[in-house]
């Protein structure tokens, strides 16, 4: 059963992040995200994807989307490079186009 919880996986490291990713599973989490902030983030998602990507989705944020697809990310999480306080929907209506052109450009 996939729950509307997205696991936030910071500062995760290649040589941790399957036994984690598992361990997230296991307990009934199967979105995970791997941030940009971890230490080589895209063999964190080769390994996860490896491990894990048949029971889970596993996805990062909306920058280099051609690079996180090839690692095998399967979803993306758009948070605050949508919005941020502040922003006019005039503003999250312009960063949400070029978030889809990316995908689209990435994806085609």
């Amino acid at each position: 059963m996939s729950r509307a919880i997205i696991a936030i996986l910071r500062g995760v490291t290649p040589d941790e992040v399957t036994a984690i990713g598992q361990a997230q599973v296991n307990a009934g989490i199967d979105r995970i995200k791997v941030p940009l902030n971890p230490s080589d983030p895209i063999e964190s998602i080769r390994r996860l994807v490896a491990a894990i990507g048949d029971r889970a989705l596993i996805g990062t944020g909306p920058d280099n989307f051609a690079s996180w697809i090839n690692a095998g990310a399967t979803g993306f999480g758009i948070g605050s490079a949508i919005y941020q306080p502040g922003d006019t929907a005039a503003d999250t209506a312009r960063k949400a186009a070029a978030i889809v052109t990316a995908y689209d450009a990435a994806t085609a």
